[in-house]
C-alpha cells in the first residue's frame, strides 16, 4: 500500500465503557456499554507533521514501561487460580495490585488488544468453524471436523508460519464466564470473533495481555527504533532485529485494505484490521518507514515519537530541567575542586 492511501483509512475497533478483572482475566464490567470507535484519526492528523508527535500506539508502550517498573518492585498483574470453580477455589474479582489498576485504566480508554483475533487464523468448536480470511472472520458449519482444530499465525518465534494445533483448551481463559458454566462433558462454544456478541463474552488474561502481546510489541518497537539511529550491529543484535522486523511485519500485514460491495452493488475499498494490536503495528511500521522512531526521554523516561535525529526530550520542560540539573552539577564539581 502506498502511504497516500492511508489518508482514506477508516478503521474500526470496540471497547466497553468499563472493564473488570475476573480470576486474572480482563472482562467487560457488569452494566458497561459496548462502544465502536476509530483508532486512526489521531494518527492521520499527524501525517506530514515534523518533529515530536503523539501517536495512538504510544500509550500501549508507556503502559508496558510502567508495568516493567512495577515488576522491578515485585508488583505484577494478578494471575487467576487456574482451576474450574467446581474445584471450590475462590474466584478473584477486581484489581488487587497497582499493575491491575494500570491495565484496567488503559482498557477503559482503548479496549482490549484483540489477542485471539491476532494469533489465530482458524478455531474449530464442536459445531462451528471460525476462520479468518480475506480481511474478516467468517463462521460456518463444516462437513467434517478438521484433524487439528486450531491454526496459529503469530507468535514471537516463527511469526507468520501457520501452526496447526489441537490445543483448543488454550482458549478457555479468554471466555471465563462461558467456561465456568460448562458441564464436565461440554465443550466451549462462542460467537463469530469481532462481533458485538463475541465481545460480550470475550476477555483477555492479564498474563497474555502483558507478556505475549504488550511486551512483544514494545520489545520489537524499541529494537526497530534503535536501528533507525544506529547502522551496523553485532551478529546477535542483528538476529534480534530481524526477529523483531518479522514479528512486527506480520502483525502489521494483517491490517490493510480490501475490496467489497456496498448496498447498491458498487465495488468499494474498505480498511480492515483483525485487532487493535495490528492497527498499532501498522502505524508504527509506517512511522519507521517515514524515519520516525520511538524515543525514551532522557529526563523523565517517558516515550515519544519524533523524526528529529537529535531528539532526546519529550517536552521543552524536560529539556530545560535536564540542562538545569547538569549545570548545577557542573558548578558543584567546580566548587569542590
Amino acid at each position: 500500500m502506498k502511504p497516500d492511501n492511508l489518508q482514506n483509512v477508516k478503521g474500526k475497533w470496540w471497547r466497553f465503557s468499563g472493564y473488570d478483572l475476573l480470576d486474572g482475566t480482563i472482562l467487560p464490567a457488569k452494566g458497561s456499554i459496548l462502544i465502536e470507535y476509530d483508532p486512526w484519526p489521531q494518527y492521520l492528523d499527524n501525517r506530514g507533521k515534523r518533529r515530536t508527535v503523539s501517536q495512538p500506539y504510544v500509550p500501549l508502550l508507556e503502559l508496558c514501561r510502567q508495568l516493567e517498573r512495577l515488576e522491578e518492585q515485585g508488583v505484577r498483574p494478578s494471575r487467576g487460580c487456574g482451576f474450574h470453580p467446581r474445584h471450590e477455589v475462590p474466584i478473584l474479582r477486581g484489581p488487587r495490585t497497582k499493575a491491575d489498576e494500570l491495565l484496567l485504566s488503559w482498557c477503559n480508554d482503548h479496549g482490549l488488544l484483540g489477542i485471539v483475533s491476532t494469533i489465530y487464523a482458524r478455531i474449530c468448536t464442536p459445531t462451528k468453524v471460525h476462520e479468518f480470511a480475506q480481511g474478516c472472520w467468517r463462521t460456518f458449519t463444516p462437513a467434517s471436523r478438521p484433524a487439528k482444530p486450531v491454526i496459529k499465525q503469530l507468535w514471537w518465534h516463527g511469526a507468520g508460519t501457520p501452526l496447526e494445533s489441537d490445543d483448543i483448551q488454550a482458549l478457555h481463559p479468554f471466555f471465563p464466564d462461558s467456561y465456568y458454566k460448562l458441564e464436565p462433558t461440554e465443550m466451549l462454544e462462542f460467537p463469530t470473533p469481532n462481533t458485538p456478541e463475541f465481545w460480550t463474552v470475550y476477555g483477555e488474561p492479564s498474563v497474555d495481555f502483558v507478556r505475549e502481546s504488550c511486551l512483544n510489541f514494545a520489545r520489537a518497537a524499541n529494537t526497530l527504533s534503535k536501528r533507525v539511529r544506529i547502522v551496523g550491529r553485532p551478529t546477535d543484535e542483528e538476529a534480534v532485529f530481524q526477529q523483531s522486523l518479522t514479528y512486527m511485519g506480520v502483525l502489521s500485514r494483517f491490517a490493510g485494505d480490501y475490496f467489497t460491495c456496498d448496498e447498491n452493488g458498487n465495488v468499494v475499498k474498505e480498511w480492515w484490521s483483525p485487532s487493535l494490536l495490528s492497527s498499532y503495528a501498522r502505524m508504527l511500521m509506517e512511522d519507521l518507514a517515514s524515519q520516525r522512531r520511538v524515543i525514551s526521554c532522557e529526563k523523565c523516561g517517558s516515550l515519544f515519537v519524533s523524526d528529529e535525529p537529535r531528539a532526546k526530550f519529550c517536552t521543552t520542560r524536560c529539556r530545560a530541567s535536564f540542562q538545569s540539573a547538569r549545570h548545577y552539577e557542573s558548578k558543584k564539581i567546580k566548587s569542590e575542586e
